[in-house]
């Protein structure tokens, strides 16, 4: 089983990381995810199914800690970066433009 770290979980890459998580029963264990937090309920959703240990959000931390409070949860402008660098096996960046370079480097460290 591979652990991974998903950024952006919840657009369109990151949906379709999950879908593929999903589709493979244990080949994956989704430790982390990260987004922007501007759909709180979707990224408590997800965190729920996946059983995530940590959450990085810019937005709506609060919100989610209080849903979730066996979770971690890093939020502010460097949480995707701060997610990035947890010990995985795989980190999946779908974070679009140049607001994921900062996480890409921090996976490659």
């Amino acid at each position: 089983m591979r652990d991974i770290v998903i950024l952006g979980s919840t657009g369109s890459i990151g949906v379709q990381a999950l879908e593929i998580v999903s589709a493979n029963p244990g080949a994956f264990n989704v430790i982390a995810i990260s987004a922007q937090g501007s759909d709180p309920e979707l990224i408590i959703e997800q965190a729920r199914i996946f059983k995530v240990q940590v959450i990085g959000v810019v937005k709506n931390g609060e919100a989610i800690r209080q849903a979730l409070p066996n979770v971690t949860v890093i939020d502010g402008p460097n949480a995707a970066t701060e997610i990035a660098a947890i010990t995985c096996d795989v980190v999946l960046n779908g974070i679009t433009g140049s607001i994921g370079l900062g996480p890409t480097l921090a996976a490659l460290e």
